[in-house]
């Protein structure tokens, strides 16, 4: 049987799936009986043989101990440039034509609280989340390789946890 063809950003989003398990510790197994599933299930969908879903993101994540936007963070930490015209029009709608800074935060949050009354709590979240991404970032250096941001990811788990470890010892102390 051969594989379901993969874009490459799913094939991002499992390698960073796949780091963060390794890093943590788990096996396939160990999160595959969270999940209640067989581990060849998982084997399969990180082979490619069986279509990425959000649902599977979000699991996965939950049964490492993430939140699925930490996740989907770790694989994406840093806005796309130049943006894509629909992210560059729902800006404009969302903010009034306004681009996002830390330096005017009111005017963005304004609009965000419009938009909120408007359309309902979900679209108000979604504008919130959005108005964090699309805000526009200072020149940033060129991205890194697949393999460097495996790297990144591992370290920046292996830093979490560890900083972790040391905050319960200074409370048990």
């Amino acid at each position: 049987m051969l594989g379901l063809q993969m874009t490459p950003e799913t094939q991002h989003l499992l390698n960073v799936l796949r780091s963060a398990v390794r890093v943590l510790g788990y096996t396939f197994n160990d999160v595959a009986e969270k999940l209640g599933v067989g581990s060849g299930y998982l084997s399969r969908l990180f082979a490619g043989k069986i279509e990425l879903k959000v649902d599977h993101v979000v699991n996965i994540a939950r049964a490492i101990g993430f939140e699925p936007e930490e996740i989907l963070h770790l694989a994406y930490p840093r806005v796309r440039e130049p943006q894509s015209v629909a992210a560059q029009q729902y800006q404009t709608l969302i903010l009034g034509g306004k681009p996002s800074s830390s330096s005017a935060p009111q005017d963005g949050a304004r609009s965000v609280e419009a938009a909120g009354e408007a359309s309902g709590d979900i679209d108000a979240a979604v504008a919130r989340a959005l108005q964090k991404l699309l805000a526009p970032a200072a020149a940033a250096p060129p991205a890194p390789s697949e393999e460097d941001l495996e790297k990144m990811v591992e370290r920046m788990i292996q830093k979490f946890f560890a900083r972790l470890g040391q905050g319960q010892q200074a409370q048990s102390g």
